[in-house]
């Protein structure tokens, strides 16, 4: 239930800035700090693959970098969007299936989600940060 309820606050959140034109340099730093926060520490909890959950800090801090040093103003692209969204989806079947399906494990042949998640999420992330890093340097 908390998980659902932060997902649904962050959209809410996210949607009221937009909306309202409420948006600040600050929420804009901040909102994707948490919401990788939230993702990692979700991530280790479920047991997910320590290399994924280091690639996607590695992806994080290049991307943060790149932000900072370089000033990069590339804005958030669809496909990073989904790739969050996509790991939120995943986080909510693996917790219903250990609620409903406590047999089925990461290691578990019929966990195939598990198997299509972290190829899935691997390709995004090693994709949105070369992305990211192309249209900082195009510039």
């Amino acid at each position: 239930f908390v998980f659902i309820l932060a997902c649904l606050t962050d959209l809410f959140d996210g949607y009221l800035a937009h909306k309202n034109n409420e948006t600040s340099a600050l929420g804009a730093a901040l909102d994707p700090v948490a919401d990788k926060l939230f993702s990692i520490w979700i991530l280790y909890a479920l047991a997910a693959p320590t290399w994924l959950i280091l690639l996607m800090i590695s992806r994080d801090l290049w991307v943060t970098t790149l932000r900072t040093l370089w000033k990069s103003d590339v804005a958030t692209s669809v496909i990073a969007k989904w790739k969050t969204a996509l790991l939120f989806v995943f986080v909510l079947a693996t917790i219903l299936l250990r609620m409903y399906a406590p047999e089925v494990t990461p290691w578990n042949v019929s966990a195939w989600h598990y198997i299509n998640f972290t190829t899935i999420m691997t390709v995004l992330v090693i994709y949105t940060g070369t992305h990211y890093t192309f249209l900082t340097f195009r510039k």
